[in-house]
């Protein structure tokens, strides 16, 4: 089975792709989908894929942008844009990019299953099907074993071996082998509650494979990657427990009430997965990130109206809201009063 990943801010609509499309008669499995380019950028930064469907138009990230990325970091990756409406001059682009196709919505099954049949082909030909997963298992177990001993010769010589036994297969087979190894790794310390990717300062990336020409050059990118994990489990520090994780991240929203913070700003600056670090804040505290950081900032609104130094709108922006309405809208929900109310009442008291 080849590796696909959604990427469409439509819940309805990618729900439908995700479930509905019968993936497995086409040769692929879903292994993520996601509400926006970013979100779908950061998770191929550590995880294998063959192919990415994305809609064109998104937040953070759009489809053409995430294409340009992909196109720059990891051309071995096939790209198909989803568009609402007919639009040459991004299909131009799209081409620039090198994606394989540009589909109008409403999708056509039809014309959705023969795109993906043509790249299954291709794929095929290109010699990039799964490397056995049992091998995989026991060379990622070696090496994150050599890794958590600190000894750097040994993780060389590790990877050397297992390199040395694929070494007679095309640059580009090897390539893929060695992918899908990293990401075995990654996944490993992963369930540990280590990302890869954060705890190296976003040094692990396995896009990077496919930049190397060599075999030389590959087995110096990839040990650089695992010594670099290395460094990162020995910098965390076993002194980091769960409670110690939480306050930091509580302080740190505290501290940044103004900004336009977000899981991924806030995992990001505690070296964290944006998916564990939710999870551990909600297991932790009882309540999600957007809660709490909803809350700080109507608990400081509620401080800053009292004091009546300020107007409505300069606090909503002390607070992380740029527009006045937006705030009034948040804190009546929080308080059941607008921001005029409550300070006409806690003034009169």
């Amino acid at each position: 089975m080849y590796r696909v990943i959604i990427v469409e801010d439509e819940k309805v609509l990618r729900k439908g792709l995700t479930n509905l499309v019968p993936w497995e008669e086409l040769g692929f499995e879903v292994c993520g989908a996601f509400a926006d380019g970013e979100e779908a950028y950061v998770w191929l930064k550590t995880n294998p894929c063959d192919v990415v469907l994305t809609d064109i138009m998104m937040g953070k990230m759009d489809g053409l942008e995430l294409a340009r990325q992909i196109h720059i970091e990891s051309p071995f990756i096939k790209v198909v844009i989803l568009s609402g409406y007919a639009d040459f001059s991004n299909a131009r682009a799209a081409i620039q990019y090198g994606v394989k196709d540009f589909l109008e919505k409403p999708v056509d099954e039809d014309e959705l299953a023969g795109t993906f049949r043509k790249i299954k082909n291709e794929l095929d030909e290109e010699g990039q099907e799964n490397p056995d997963r049992e091998e995989l298992a026991t060379w990622s177990q070696l090496l994150v074993l050599e890794i958590n001993s600190g000894n750097n010769a040994s993780i060389g010589n590790v990877l050397g071996d297992y390199m040395d036994r694929i070494v007679s297969l095309p640059l580009s087979t090897i390539q893929k082998r060695l992918e899908y190894l990293c990401y075995e790794i990654a996944r490993v310390y992963k369930s540990r509650g280590i990302d890869v990717w954060t705890v190296t300062n976003e040094f692990y990336s396995i896009m990077s494979v496919y930049k190397q020409k060599d075999y030389q050059a590959l087995y110096n990118c990839v040990l650089e990657m695992f010594l670099a994990l290395k460094a990162g489990i020995e910098n965390k520090g076993e002194g980091e427990t769960d409670d110690y994780i939480i306050e930091r991240i509580k302080r740190y929203i505290q501290n940044h009430l103004g900004e336009d913070i977000g899981n991924v700003e806030i995992a990001k600056a505690h070296r964290l997965h944006p998916v564990y670090m939710g999870k551990l804040f909600r297991e932790q505290t009882g309540m999600t990130l957007s809660e709490y950081t909803i809350k700080v900032r109507m608990e400081r609104a509620c401080e800053l109206l009292k004091k009546n130094k300020y107007s409505i709108g300069e606090i909503g922006r002390m607070v992380g809201y740029n527009a006045s309405y937006y705030f009034s809208a948040v804190f009546k929900k929080y308080t059941g009063f607008t921001p005029t109310e409550y300070r006409d009442r806690v003034t009169k008291t």
